[in-house]
């Protein structure tokens, strides 16, 4: 059983390395601007997950999974800065989004 969860263990590790990895041969990426005083290091430190989820006849997207409220609000930070006046922090528990969350009141 050991070798059985260790062989499993080991799959996942791989499956996430490759995840980070930048895929060989033509790929293209999406600029979203070129800041000077604009410091997203500690974003690049962590797992990238754009979301995309259906909203009657819209689309609500969401970027990032962060540990604690703070990150999150830091993070919603920069994206005003780039611009993206609508950002604003979400919660989800067990994949279930909390609709009546409001990241201030959390924080305080």
């Amino acid at each position: 059983k050991l070798n059985l969860l260790q062989a499993k263990y080991n799959d996942i590790m791989i499956s996430v390395k490759e995840a980070d990895n930048m895929p060989n041969g033509t790929i293209y990426q999406v600029q979203m601007g070129l800041y000077e005083y604009l410091d997203l290091q500690s974003f690049n430190k962590r797992k990238k997950y754009i979301k995309a989820e259906e909203v009657g006849n819209a689309k609500r997207y969401t970027i990032g999974y962060f540990d604690t409220v703070e990150q999150a609000l830091e993070f919603r930070k920069d994206m005003k800065t780039l611009g993206i006046k609508d950002a604003f922090v979400t919660q989800y528990i067990d994949g279930e989004r909390v609709m009546d969350f409001e990241a201030v009141k959390e924080k305080k």
